[in-house]
């Protein structure tokens, strides 16, 4: 789901949600080679990314914000592979 925020930057809203209720699904994140974590949740797992002055995504978790290049989302019993490239998106 696309939108604004109050800065007038895209944002897009991320989510993945496992077939079976009670599932975990861990979401990674990175940006070429480099590797920006993960975030997991119970049956689903949403974030929200917005965008900078160069039209790139951008992840904030905590304190640190970086440019996001693509999300791959896993569940426990789904094969891994259903990847969103962010740079698709605009």
């Amino acid at each position: 789901m696309a939108g604004t925020d109050v800065h007038g930057c895209k944002t897009i809203k991320i989510t993945c949600t496992t077939a079976k209720v009670g599932e975990e699904v861990i979401f990674f994140f990175s940006n070429g080679a480099v590797d920006l974590g993960t975030a997991s949740g119970t049956t689903t797992v949403s974030r929200i990314l917005t965008c900078d002055e160069n039209a790139k995504f951008l992840l904030t978790d905590g304190e640190n914000t970086r440019a996001v290049g693509s999300v791959e989302c896993i569940t426990a019993r789904a094969p891994p592979g259903m990847i969103i490239l962010i740079s698709n998106i605009l």
